[in-house]
């Protein structure tokens, strides 16, 4: 109970009608002694609805009409739930007849149309939607774009749009608009019959120069059998100031083991995980994970991340073409994610054995751009120089016999030493000019000599 209580919200799950009854005596009488009453409940199972019935007055489903949740008045029109099917779940709608999870976006594109095209109400009309789980962020990613273009054109915030602008965000809401509706099955495990033999976690990481996308699929065996299931997945808009796409790669590697970790945090003592895999697209993200060399702050920042948090052996080389979150980064329309068996299923392969997987390559060889951001070590070299036996004459430096005035040969004396100060990457200021070239002269052996020929 304790891991599966939000607020005031107790959502979790069990594996029979007994289990069922058994847990709802238990957070009832656990729940009276702090004088709460725990009510509401709701379920896919019409037995367990009508048990708990018999055992109490509370109505199945009952919703408190007086004092509305803040999810419903802020995330979706109760006009569009049918309440003895649909209910509100931490603020998704969960149909408990099928037993599936719904975003709708009817409400979302009603709300779009009636406001007059402009950079706030696209602001207002883009912090309505809700999609905790991620599984329509290719769709909800295209409003946060041109969020993010109205702020760097300087866009004033009541200004209207421009014609490009317009219709791109008349697009997206008429395309929401008549696909409005996207279900899944609530329980990932829906296909399986009997008992789960093995359960793993492949996680897949893409970047484009627009965003940053993140999706972990639940891969189970039954009785030989390989079934796959999106679980959650995240886009990010990748930021304003200009970035490499190896970098943007490299960032969304590190935002599918920051998504990967809390959906470990969160199935940990429900579903026995065996193994994790992390797929890329990117040679140079794979090389920098493998590498033990030093590299560059922005990169080792989040290479640190990343192995903080799997380990290297972990990650492996995915095709782009294969890959299913190169569909996060880039968007997609509501159409055609629906039939998108890609998403939400992962690659074909996923559903083989590892015979099956992409052939790896070998993934400590260095690429060109992965070499430039390699850290280069600081190589030091001491220069000694014997002056106890020679020294070097000012006439094999500078012909003295060609100077006939003093002032002429100071002059270009005290340019070769500037010349020699610049080699070495330093500066040598004008005034310091005569007082290192006379320091030169008095070092000479012969300068009393130069300087009777030369008066």
């Amino acid at each position: 109970m304790i891991n599966s209580l939000y607020c005031d919200d107790l959502t979790t799950t069990v594996d029979s009608l007994e289990e069922a009854v058994e847990l709802h005596r238990k957070a009832k009488e656990r729940m009276a002694k702090g004088n709460f009453n725990l009510r509401k409940w709701n379920s896919n199972s019409i037995k367990f609805m009508e048990m708990i019935h018999e055992r109490s007055d509370e109505k199945p489903g009952d919703i408190d009409e007086e004092n509305p949740s803040l999810a419903k008045l802020m995330i979706g029109n109760s006009d569009e739930i049918v309440m003895d099917k649909e209910h509100k779940v931490l603020g998704v709608a969960w149909n408990t007849e099928l037993d599936s999870i719904s975003i709708n976006f009817k409400a979302v594109a009603d709300l779009g149309n009636s406001l007059e095209f402009t950079k706030r109400n696209v602001l207002k009309v883009t912090a309505k939607l809700f999609d905790p789980l991620g599984l329509a962020s290719p769709i909800t990613l295209q409003p946060k774009l041109l969020f993010q273009r109205l702020c760097t054109s300087a866009c004033d915030w009541d200004e209207k749009l421009s014609d490009e602008h317009s219709k791109l965000w008349k697009n997206w809401l008429s395309d929401i608009g008549n696909n409005s509706t996207i279900a899944v099955n609530r329980n990932c495990f829906w296909q399986a019959t009997g008992r789960i033999e093995r359960c793993e976690l492949h996680g897949f990481s893409d970047a484009s120069n627009k965003a940053l996308g993140a999706c972990v699929y639940v891969v189970y065996r039954e009785n030989g059998t390989i079934y796959t299931s999106l679980l959650t997945a995240k886009s990010r808009v990748a930021p304003v100031k200009k970035c490499t796409i190896p970098r943007l790669e490299l960032c969304a590697a590190e935002l599918l083991v920051k998504l990967m970790n809390s959906v470990i945090l969160a199935l940990d003592g429900i579903i026995n995980i065996l193994e994790r895999h992390y797929w890329s697209d990117s040679m140079n993200t794979l090389y920098w994970i493998y590498s033990d060399k030093e590299l560059k702050q922005f990169v080792a920042n989040r290479v640190k991340k990343i192995r903080s948090l799997s380990s290297k052996t972990m990650w492996k080389y995915c095709p782009g073409l294969e890959n299913p979150s190169d569909i996060a980064s880039r968007g997609s329309t509501s159409a055609k994610l629906c039939s998108n068996l890609a998403w939400w299923e992962g690659p074909e392969w996923l559903h083989g054995p590892q015979d099956y997987w992409p052939m790896q390559p070998i993934l400590n060889e260095p690429t060109e751009d992965s070499l430039s951001e390699i850290k280069l070590s600081e190589t030091k070299a001491l220069l000694c120089v014997d002056r106890g036996e020679t020294e070097v004459a000012l006439e094999r430096i500078i012909a003295l016999q060609k100077y006939s005035k003093l002032s002429r040969l100071l002059r270009v004396t005290a340019l070769v030493i500037r010349f020699v100060k610049n080699l070495k990457k330093s500066t040598l200021e004008n005034g310091e000019l005569q007082r290192n070239l006379l320091l030169t002269m008095c070092l000479n052996r012969k300068r009393k000599s130069i300087g009777n020929e030369l008066l």
